[in-house]
């Protein structure tokens, strides 16, 4: 706490101060006031703006309608002009008006409508010109400061019905003029400083008007100065007093606030010396917290450690022993094993051989003439048979190379071999394996859109036709199951795209002379779908223009044709037709011992 300053905050030195300051204040109001009440207030407090000279005025011309009045007027250098936005009366403004104005020129203002205020400070108007306004019943207000009205006139006045403010500011008005508005009782303001009238005069008319105020009204503004100064007075006591008490106020605190500075520093002393022993302590708190953490971690890590190296050892353990049961039950397999060889090759034999008497037999049947062959299809895919040699099995297409001898570039999608278009129709894809007589066997899927036109090009001659042909009432040599240019299926026995077929063909080729003409024709007698499509169908040298030997033909493809003729032996092609036709489990089962691997040369 500062010397001198009181417990709420103020200054003890100040209060004789403000005292005084209040007491100035109240004096300048009241000499204020009672200027206002001598001059007449706050519209005479300053002198009007000289008048411009202006040229002279012209003179008075009758006029019918209020536009040629306003214009009139306006001519007089007056002013014309509605009283506000809320009420659309007219205010008449004469005070400066050009020079040569007289009474005559009054006569424009009854010509207008709804006058409520007419302003002719100034204005070279006579008792003789108000009888001009004396129509204008709606007037309210009447300016007639500095101008030549006289008693005379405020008789004239008397007669407006509506007159509530008039200001006779600087005239010759005496207390007989001021007789002649005792009838105006709708009169509220009146205007008469600088006039020649008395304060007994006033307080007649007042005395006839209680509503009436006038300005200067002297008895009332005696009246208000000597309240405002005896309220000077008393405010003027009061400081004193105030001041006096202030003072002894000073005089008492001022020794104490040394002592209150004193236990102030120490209380401060203090709470720092006990924020540092707590800093200290929480500090140490921390320090100790730490360490306790520190410790749980490295306790809850030797246990999870433990815990693991048990369950290690135990596992170890269980292993072990298991391994132990393990190496036992093994020897006793192995010797068991030992005693049983002997008994294991001997049925490992029987096995090969009946395989073999069994693929032999199924070659004597189908050889054999008048032999039915009537393969199974009614489970898909269907197994593979013994002695069969598997040209696609799901995932290995090395059996089949393309036309050139190379890597086929047909796809495999979901263990599925798919067609891929090439040039001109004829990315073929050809086995490796060439064959004489055998049994062919290819399932297929035709796509969901297209003709799904594709084939079985046998020895690249003959063509088993692979097309959309479901639900067909006539064939033809061009639909599923013909032997394409050759001759139609015997029956329809295609099925819907997006549902699996299966061919099964018996293939015999034909025989060749030295010369490698036909002596014999070969035959194909074909399944397809269960149903039997080809029956012995004879033919003999290829008819088709499109068969790969001849269409779109290799070096490759013409080695392999060359070598067909003198050995009778060829591979067998899946056809390319621009449609992604799907294969799988292809194989072959020959009926001679003719299979041989070929190699591009």
């Amino acid at each position: 706490m500062n010397p001198g300053e009181t417990v709420s905050g103020t200054f003890v030195d100040d209060q004789p101060k403000r005292s005084m300051m209040r007491v100035r204040e109240t004096l300048a109001v009241t000499a204020l006031v009672w200027w206002c009440g001598i001059t007449g207030g706050w519209e005479v407090m300053a002198d009007d703006a000289a008048k411009p000279k202006t040229p002279a005025a012209p003179a008075f011309q009758a006029v019918k309608t209020s536009d040629e009045a306003v214009a009139r007027i306006r001519q007089l250098g007056g002013r014309v002009h509605q009283l506000s936005a809320k009420r659309k009366v007219l205010v008449v403004d004469l005070r400066f008006v050009v020079e040569g104005f007289s009474d005559d020129h009054l006569q424009y203002i009854p010509v207008l409508k709804d006058v409520v205020v007419v302003r002719l400070k100034r204005v070279a108007v006579t008792d003789a010109g108000l009888k001009h306004l004396v129509a204008v019943s709606t007037i309210e207000e009447l300016d007639l400061s500095e101008t030549a009205v006289s008693d005379a006139g405020l008789k004239i006045i008397a007669r407006l019905p509506a007159l509530k403010t008039l200001n006779l500011f600087g005239t010759s008005i005496t207390d007989a003029g001021l007789i002649q508005l005792k009838p105006v009782k709708t009169l509220r303001r009146l205007f008469i400083d600088r006039t020649r009238t008395s304060v007994a005069g006033i307080a007649d008319l007042k005395s006839s008007n209680a509503g009436l105020a006038v300005v200067p009204d002297r008895p009332e503004t005696r009246r208000r100065i000597a309240a405002l100064v005896e309220v000077a007075r008393k405010l003027l006591a009061e400081s004193k007093t105030a001041v006096a008490a202030a003072a002894k106020a000073h005089d008492q605190l001022t020794p104490k606030v040394g002592a209150l500075k004193k236990n102030e520093d120490a209380t401060k002393a203090a709470s720092e010396a006990a924020k540092k022993q707590s800093d200290a302590a929480n500090k140490a708190q921390a320090e100790t917290k730490k360490a306790v953490d520190q410790a749980a971690a490295k306790l809850k890590a030797a246990t999870e450690k433990y815990t693991a190296t048990k369950k290690l050892a135990d596992a170890a353990k269980a292993k072990a022993a298991a391994a132990g049961k393990k190496a036992a039950e093994a020897k006793q397999q192995h010797e068991r094993a030992k005693k049983a060889k002997p008994a294991f090759d001997l049925a490992k034999r029987i096995q090969v051989a009946s395989q073999l008497r069994l693929a032999d037999a199924r070659r004597r049947q189908v050889i054999s003439p008048g032999a039915p062959f009537e393969p199974r299809q009614d489970k898909l895919p269907s197994p593979v048979p013994p002695g069969a040699t598997v040209l696609f099995d799901g995932s290995d297409t090395t059996k089949f190379l393309s036309k050139t001898g190379e890597k086929i570039n047909w796809p495999i999608e979901k263990g599925n071999l798919v067609s891929t278009k090439g040039g001109s129709n004829s990315n073929h894809v050809v086995s490796s394996v060439h064959f004489r007589d055998a049994v062919i066997h290819v399932e297929f899927l035709l796509p969901p859109k297209g003709s799904g036109n594709s084939g079985v090009y046998i020895h690249g001659n003959y063509e088993l036709q692979i097309i959309r042909s479901h639900g067909k009432k006539e064939v033809t040599q061009k639909d599923m199951g013909a032997v394409y240019g050759f001759a139609k299926p015997l029956v329809n026995a295609a099925r819907k795209p997006g549902q699996w077929q299966v061919y099964d063909i018996l293939y015999r080729a034909p025989r060749r002379d030295d010369k490698q003409k036909i002596v014999k024709k070969g035959s194909i007698t074909a399944w397809l779908n269960g149903q039997l499509v080809q029956q012995n169908t004879r033919f003999g040298e290829p008819r088709s223009v499109y068969h790969p030997y001849r269409h779109q033909t290799t070096p490759y493809l013409k080695a392999i044709f060359e070598k067909q003729k003198k050995t009778m032996t060829g591979p067998v092609f899946l056809q390319d037709h621009g449609h992604p036709t799907r294969f799988r489990n292809v194989w072959i089962l020959p009926l001679d011992d003719q299979l041989q691997g070929y190699k591009p040369q």
